[in-house]
């Protein structure tokens, strides 16, 4: 999406790879900033190459890079430096998640880009933060999900820890980057002068871990994992029913317990000086565990989801990729937006999850660009000639997503 948001009229130079950068950018580029994603043109970002690939499409790569365009810029080569002082004198923001030190050496590093634009706004991502003794090494989030604790509370008890299933680091780190960018942006207006902000995951896990930091400096009591459930309520998780199947029941306050327990037929658990407060509830939480098991083995769980929904019980079914697509919330939320992939199928891609009124609901609707599709486009916009171009893809500064490759793409498909 661009030229149809609230940040129409901004231009994001972004020379990020992986994901945690270019959730960033996809945040803004679905507020409708102008993204402008620099590649190398020997494979552009290591996300092209995550598997699943179909038809040359990645499937991380399709979920975060819709709508950008992509310009195939060898950054090694000395007269790439002019390429990039053109772009960055048009643009308002420029988004970096190189390991520390390596954009300095490529010549987009803050000094150098700011000399050149002082309204730019420059943001960085990185592993371990880019200072201290660790804040070099690279970092990945599984990484450091083990590195902030989030490993540690993750998983069943007794067994090997469990990686979180989503790479949340990575995601979140690029939100909150995609917030200081705007919040920079609101400042710039008010100084007319840009601002460098920076996120890494380590600081982005050990926000998310916040909780259980604070729970042992006021118990003295290390956490550990929990599986499904939750250390400070009860009941909370998953709980086994009827045939092989099971359901999620959250429970956070004494009232909806009392209506849990009415549902299941067992009102004499809400008055029980064991289960009657959630303290006591998670004091007990086995033995209440076992009870409610026990009590919920006699139907299916899509028999227990529709019974206690309507007795307002906190509850839900186990859902898979599947399941999700065809969720009753999705059409009313407009949760997926349609993007083309591989052979021009049409794939549903979830939005980035905010609303507006007034103004139009965030959205990335063209397909994820081709390595160097834009490459001639945004020079030319830029202030390049066509044979500049020309001597520049022949010296290899550049490069262009070809007509061969494009014909070739189209029979393959």
């Amino acid at each position: 999406m661009t030229g149809d948001g609230p940040l129409d009229g901004i231009t994001v130079l972004d020379f990020t790879t992986n994901v945690s950068g270019p959730v960033a950018t996809h945040v803004l580029s679905s507020l409708g900033a102008a993204v402008w994603k620099v590649e190398r043109p020997d494979g552009g970002d290591d996300a092209r190459q995550m598997a699943p690939v179909v038809g040359g499409d990645s499937a991380y790569f399709i979920a975060i890079n819709s709508s950008k365009k992509s310009v195939a810029l060898n950054l090694g080569e000395p007269r790439a430096k002019e390429v990039v002082e053109k772009l960055v004198r048009r643009a308002d923001v420029l988004v970096e998640n190189y390991r520390p030190g390596v954009a300095d050496r490529l010549g987009v590093g803050w000094s150098a880009m700011t000399s050149i634009n002082d309204r730019l706004v420059y943001a960085s991502i990185s592993g371990y933060g880019g200072k201290g003794p660790d804040g070099f090494r690279a970092g990945y989030d599984a990484l450091l999900q083990a590195r902030t604790g989030l490993l540690s509370v993750t998983g069943h008890p007794r067994q090997a820890p469990a990686r979180i299933g989503v790479s949340i680091l990575d995601v979140s780190s690029g939100v909150w980057t995609a917030l200081g960018i705007v919040t920079a942006l609101m400042d710039r207006d008010r100084t007319k002068k840009g601002s460098r902000i920076s996120t890494s995951l380590l600081e982005n896990g050990v926000f998310l871990f916040g909780y259980h930091l604070l729970s042992y400096q006021l118990t003295g009591r290390l956490p550990g994992a929990y599986g499904t459930e939750h250390p400070a309520f009860s009941p909370y998780g998953y709980f086994a029913t009827a045939r092989s199947d099971g359901i999620f029941i959250g429970v956070s306050n004494d009232r909806q317990f009392a209506r849990l327990c009415i549902c299941l037929g067992h009102g004499e658990w809400a008055v029980d000086p064991r289960y009657m407060t959630n303290v006591g509830r998670v004091k007990n939480r086995e033995r209440l565990h076992g009870l409610l098991e026990s009590a919920l083995r006699g139907h299916d769980a899509a028999w227990w989801e529709s019974k206690l929904t309507d007795s307002d019980v906190p509850v839900s079914l186990l859902q898979n990729a599947r399941d999700v697509l065809n969720d009753v919330q999705a059409e009313p939320l407009s949760l997926f937006q349609k993007v083309e992939g591989p052979a021009g199928r049409l794939l549903s891609v979830p939005r980035i999850p905010m609303r507006f009124s007034g103004i139009p609901s965030p959205n990335a609707t063209s397909r994820p660009p081709r390595l160097g599709q834009h490459t001639r486009e945004v020079l030319l916009s830029v202030g390049f000639t066509g044979s500049q171009l020309e001597k520049l893809e022949r010296i290899g500064v550049i490069a262009q997503y070809s007509k061969k490759e494009r014909l070739g793409r189209k029979r393959s498909g």
